[in-house]
């Protein structure tokens, strides 16, 4: 069991992953989460 599991993260999928260094690389900043709910609105999405 790794340390994720056992302390109750949720692991990112590769498309995830990706998606976050791809922003980290564009030193892309700040939330993504303004402008309204993102009720219903996965986080690959926002990405």
């Amino acid at each position: 069991m790794g340390l994720v599991s056992e302390v109750g993260y949720v692991a990112l999928t590769d498309d995830i992953l990706d998606k976050s260094r791809e922003r980290l690389g564009n030193k892309v900043t700040g939330t993504m989460f303004e402008g309204g709910s993102s009720l219903g609105v996965s986080l690959s999405d926002k990405l």
